[in-house]
């Protein structure tokens, strides 16, 4: 049986463009947060009336709520990231393994056995 090894490139590529995603989104949820602060210091010091103000602060903290959940994406994503580079080591071991089972049964089918007693 020969062994038909898989295209390794497909993790590793998959693995390198999650890892340039992942780095992007902190920077994203600093801005938000900031952005949400900014809304809430806004709707604190505004002079408009009271409901306006109350919205905009409502609206802050659904944003920082928002924040929140989009921080534990961003966690689920990097352990999604970690988890798919042991995978794809797991998959290079395995190849390796049946690479050299190839090998030593080419090896056998060309050396009689009589060769290593």
């Amino acid at each position: 049986m020969v062994h038909q090894s898989t295209d390794s490139w497909l993790p590793a590529h998959l693995i390198t463009n999650k890892k340039q995603y992942t780095s992007n989104l902190p920077g994203l949820l600093v801005w938000s947060k900031a952005s949400a602060t900014w809304l809430e210091a806004y709707a604190t010091n505004s002079q408009d009336p009271i409901p306006n103000s109350q919205v905009i602060l409502n609206l802050a903290n659904t944003l920082r709520n928002a924040d929140e959940a989009f921080g534990v994406y961003v966690g689920a994503v990097e352990e999604w990231v970690r988890l798919l580079g042991e995978l794809k080591d797991l998959e290079d071991e395995v190849g390796g393994v049946l690479r050299d089972r190839e090998i030593h049964e080419c090896i056998e089918s060309f050396v009689p056995l009589s060769h290593y007693n």
